[in-house]
């Protein structure tokens, strides 16, 4: 698909926050990587603005997302971050609607009322919509909006990451590219990693406090410095 538009002109530019791994992206559009320059730029919002704070909850895969004692662990961990932006909007991007609806299940009643939950039968739009127009501090929760959001300025004072958001293996296609291109897989899943970092801080001086309840968060870290950018890991709180 890629080909035919690129063979239109002698330079192509292309611009995004989230290359990350320039050689795992021309692999992907069909480009030569010695034909390509590739050029990465700072962050200009300030470090203060966009805090990252891993919590370390619990390392979350498949089989320790089923027990209870787990989900009992992720959902009070959220209860509390709300409490403590009880008055701000946010966003809670899980990996499954099984996390949505352990965590929704799990907390307290008063921040249970909060939270604006994505819905295969409703428009993705009716719901932002409504978040953006209520005055209540409302908190959006989703395994769908990691991209193509824009929760600026008091949309959007927290947000919480609860898993490190691996593609699903038990998806034939996501296994057989894995199996072909093994980068590709980790590659994918810093994108949407960082996607969903930005949802919520959309200019320099926006700010929002951002949590990672999935203890895998630093092993995926170390794992992936080559690829993961200066400017996300520096926004890292120790």
């Amino acid at each position: 698909y890629c080909k035919s538009i690129f063979e239109k002109c002698s330079k192509t530019l292309i611009m995004s926050a989230t290359i990350l791994n320039h050689k795992a992206f021309c692999r992907s559009v069909g480009l030569s990587p010695d034909q390509v320059k590739f050029i990465q730029v700072q962050s200009d919002f300030p470090l203060e603005h966009r805090p990252i704070v891993s919590l370390n909850i619990a390392y979350l895969n498949y089989n320790n997302l089923q027990s209870a004692e787990v989900q009992a662990s992720i959902a009070r961990a959220v209860d509390n971050i709300m409490s403590m932006h009880r008055n701000d909007k946010g966003i809670i991007h899980t990996t499954s609607y099984d996390q949505l609806n352990f965590i929704k299940e799990n907390m307290s009643e008063a921040n249970a009322r909060r939270l604006l939950v994505t819905d295969p039968e409703i428009q993705r739009d009716e719901v932002i919509s409504e978040h953006t127009n209520n005055t209540k501090p409302t908190v959006l929760i989703s395994p769908s909006l990691h991209t193509g959001l824009d929760l600026k300025d008091k949309l959007s004072r927290f947000q919480i990451i609860t898993k490190v958001p691996y593609p699903n293996k038990s998806d034939r296609w996501t296994n057989a590219k894995r199996e072909v291109d093994e980068e590709w897989y980790y590659w994918q899943t810093a994108l949407k990693l960082i996607q969903a970092y930005g949802r919520s801080v959309r200019s320099k001086d926006d700010w929002a406090k951002t949590y990672i309840l999935d203890s895998a968060f630093g092993y995926f870290v170390k794992k992936n410095m080559n690829i993961l950018p200066d400017w996300f890991r520096q926004a890292i709180r120790k």
